[in-house]
């Protein structure tokens, strides 16, 4: 996303403070250590008009290739998004198919995946997600799928190259699918990589680093909490 200018470490802070109130986490000092992590990674400058940084309202994009009212990726997207379009920010939802009730907070948009398989469509969303970024003006992309150009990852699924070598037989790498899907991580996770990682779990992030090499600074830890309204009498799901 070369050519944007933006205030993405402060925007980075602001998506990173939502998120660990969301998930029941206590840390209070990781938002700074995103904030500067992701100011020195990516370089980038003030977009015009941000205002004073502590009080800015942020335009941010999470990107998930499907939206399905009960998928446990899309609970955590759909709760940390309003979180942030709470605190006054401008939140949009890119995605390829929305199923379900659309938060009033949120500004959902559609776009054309093609493909004949699920991992060309996961391919065709990354590139129509970009496509998508590219013709407005935002501060930081959130992306909840694997995918090129993201400033944030949320890592709600588990390693794959890591899985792969632990369960599958090494000619599996090989087969289109997980070809085209470990491509995708490593452009995530990969020493080329400047996107910042949000990782649910200590041993997830010990499997990445070890995996791939990534940089201790990219990857911030933010325990999962719980949900409360998935529990007691009327919860859904």
């Amino acid at each position: 996303m070369s050519g944007r200018e933006v205030r993405l470490d402060k925007a980075g802070s602001s998506l990173f403070n939502a998120a660990e109130i969301e998930n029941g986490s206590g840390t209070t000092c990781s938002s700074q250590q995103m904030a500067d992590s992701t100011s020195r990674q990516h370089g980038r400058g003030v977009r015009t008009g941000t205002g004073d940084p502590v009080d800015a309202r942020y335009r941010l994009v999470f990107a998930v290739q499907r939206f399905f009212e009960f998928g446990g990726l899309q609970r955590d997207l759909q709760r940390i998004a309003i979180a942030c379009a709470n605190r006054g920010h401008d939140v949009h939802v890119v995605t390829g198919q929305w199923e379900g009730a659309r938060p009033e907070s949120l500004s959902v948009h559609l776009v054309d995946v093609p493909g004949r398989t699920n991992h060309g469509r996961c391919e065709a969303f990354g590139r129509m997600a970009q496509r998508f970024v590219e013709s407005r003006e935002i501060d930081c992309l959130v992306g909840f799928n694997k995918m090129a150009g993201l400033d944030v990852c949320w890592c709600g699924d588990p390693c794959l190259a890591a899985k792969l070598r632990e369960e599958k037989a090494l000619p599996v790498r090989w087969l289109p699918r997980y070809r085209t899907y470990l491509r995708l991580e490593e452009t995530v996770f990969g020493r080329d990589g400047d996107a910042e990682l949000l990782i649910l779990t200590e041993s997830e992030q010990e499997r990445i680093a070890q995996q791939y090499g990534t940089a201790d600074d990219r990857m911030h830890l933010l325990p999962a909490g719980i949900d409360s309204t998935r529990f007691g009498p009327g919860a859904a799901g």
